[in-house]
């Protein structure tokens, strides 16, 4: 028997139920690729700034950084091997990412003479974290991040000392973010949906016209 000629082979739902999840899954492949990518910058530049500048938050806090690094290399190592790994590691984004950024980031304000900074910086972080999500191509994911993202900022604002203002806007800009990327995955379903219909009216063209 044909492949195409197999039960289900040119059912349109088939086909794209199984293109969901084979996106998906390379799109997990991404994002531990990214965050092992960033956490490997960010060590670099504390490397860089405790050699260069004798930075001395930087000197008491290089260790935490590094663990986050240790953390993502095994995360990524892990999922290239095992499935079950990349398909739950779509959850380090809010459920690790993000309490870890807060936690390094309220180490570092325990030090620094400019919170404000600190806290700002975070802000950029936790809007590409909440960007980087969108590649799991679940908006329940995504606005799970999204109020991660939002619960930890307003913990490191606290810690800052920020006024009301701000904390206020900084959540805002990332509930919108998350708002604006919620189409993402809309649209690659619409595109995969287009492409599994086109392919099974080839499958049924094949079965009538095969010898």
């Amino acid at each position: 028997m044909n492949p195409e000629q197999r039960p289900g082979a040119g059912d349109p739902q088939s086909l794209v139920v199984e293109a969901v999840r084979e996106s998906r899954r390379r799109n997990a492949d991404v994002m531990n690729g990214v965050r092992l990518l960033l956490t490997t910058g960010f060590l670099g530049i504390y490397i860089y700034g405790i050699n260069a500048d004798e930075d001395p938050v930087l000197r008491r806090t290089w260790m935490y950084i590094a663990g986050y690094w240790v953390v993502a290399a095994l995360i990524w190592y892990l999922a290239r091997r095992l499935v079950s790994v990349r398909d739950t590691s779509r959850f380090a984004v809010p459920l690790l990412d993000m309490p870890m950024t807060m936690w390094i980031q309220c180490r570092n304000l325990e030090l620094t003479e400019a919170p404000e900074t600190i806290a700002l910086f975070t802000l950029g972080i936790f809007l590409c974290l909440t960007a980087m999500s969108a590649f799991s191509l679940r908006i329940r994911h995504l606005l799970l991040t999204a109020v991660m993202a939002t619960a930890c900022l307003l913990i490191v604002y606290h810690e800052a000392g920020l006024s009301t203002t701000s904390r206020l806007s900084g959540p805002l800009l990332i509930l919108i973010t998350a708002g604006m990327l919620s189409w993402l995955p809309k649209r690659q379903s619409e595109l995969i949906r287009e492409g599994a219909d086109r392919q099974a009216r080839r499958n049924r063209l094949a079965r009538y016209f095969s010898p």
